[in-house]
């Protein structure tokens, strides 16, 4: 396996997702909706238990 260089390119990356055994084709920035979706949910949270404490 090639050793990892640090100006690694999306074809790289992908590559290397595939060599870890990963069971989808996701494509590199995959993980960035369901943290978007975590952070919604905190702030609606948050939001809510805020107003419900000062309402």
């Amino acid at each position: 396996m090639k050793q990892l260089a640090p100006q690694m390119t999306v074809n790289d990356t992908h590559r290397f997702g595939q060599d870890a055994n990963t069971p989808l084709h996701l494509p590199s920035g995959w993980w960035i909706a369901p943290m978007v979706g975590l952070g919604v949910v905190m702030w609606y949270w948050i939001i809510s238990a805020l107003l419900s404490v000062l309402g």
